[in-house]
């Protein structure tokens, strides 16, 4: 069965909210993805660094693809479109998200510096696992301190041995800021019919072009991006609503039901019915997790 990830409909841009966290991070520790789940292309303006202890993926950073596996560091840039695709049968890593005004206010501007994609490296190993030991016994009373040192150490060794300035802006970001425009149109036309003439005129380019310059970057093609995101939205409104199959289909712009549940399944793993049947059934049956 495969693993649907979340992702705002809103757009490719990913928000988090630190306000609501004592310390200038989100991190997900241990965090094992299946090969075949569904990762949707986001970007957001925080430092993003992902520490791979299991498997082999593929992961998609703006133009550029790279293959990472256990052992190494992955940074993703601010507002560098992203995504993974796992390429044995699952893999685990540790994901840290670090607020850019903290590294800001710090004098750590990213603006003009650009951290390289893959490390391999035990000294930034380490700060990772600071950070994670800390966090682990939060429980010390100068822990959030702790904590802000260690990132502040983290990112200014990845800036002194891993990171060069930025290049000056090519056509090639053109064609970046095209697919960013076109999943923020997917993502706000998904209960309509669309084609990809109406993508490729919307963003300003020819279908070829388009085409070509969207798998380079997603990974993805158009066809296939478009399935994976309706299907996303079709398991939150399985999960979550009161719609039966055949309007959830309509829903996320499905002319056919037939149709709807042969993409469904492919991706979920079941068919649509069947999870219909498993949110009326845990209404009766607090406590499980159906998802």
């Amino acid at each position: 069965m495969n693993e649907l990830i979340a992702i705002s409909r809103s757009g490719a841009l990913e928000k988090r909210d630190f306000d609501k966290s004592p310390v200038p991070l989100a991190i997900y520790p241990d965090l094992t993805k299946r090969k075949g789940t569904i990762f949707l292309v986001n970007k957001h303006i925080d430092l993003e660094i992902l520490f791979f202890t299991n498997g082999k993926l593929k992961i998609h950073l703006d133009n550029d693809t790279f293959v990472a596996g256990a052992g190494d560091i992955v940074v993703v840039n601010p507002d560098v479109l992203h995504n993974i695709i796992p390429l044995t049968e699952s893999v685990t890593y540790d994901c840290i998200v670090i607020e850019r005004a903290f590294l800001e206010n710090q004098g750590l501007s990213l603006k003009s510096m650009h951290i390289k994609e893959i490390i391999k490296d035990q000294s930034a190993f380490q700060f990772i696992t600071n950070i994670k030991d800390t966090l682990m016994v939060n429980n010390q009373g100068y822990y959030v301190a702790k904590i802000n040192k260690y990132l502040i150490e983290l990112t200014v060794f990845l800036l002194e041995n891993h990171a060069r300035y930025k290049d000056t802006p090519s056509n090639t970001d053109n064609g970046l800021v095209a697919v960013e425009n076109s999943i923020k149109y997917i993502n706000k036309h998904l209960s309509e019919q669309f084609s990809l003439d109406d993508i490729a005129e919307y963003v300003g380019y020819s279908k070829f072009y388009f085409c070509r310059q969207f798998k380079t970057t997603t990974g993805y093609t158009l066809a296939t991006y478009v399935n994976m995101q309706r299907i996303k939205y079709a398991h939150t409104l399985l999960t979550e609503g009161e719609e039966n199959v055949s309007e959830v289909a309509a829903k996320c712009g499905f002319k056919s039901v037939s149709y709807f549940s042969t993409t469904y399944k492919k991706y979920v793993g079941y068919n649509p019915s069947t999870k219909k049947g498993m949110q009326k059934n845990s209404r009766s049956q607090k406590g499980i997790d159906y998802t």
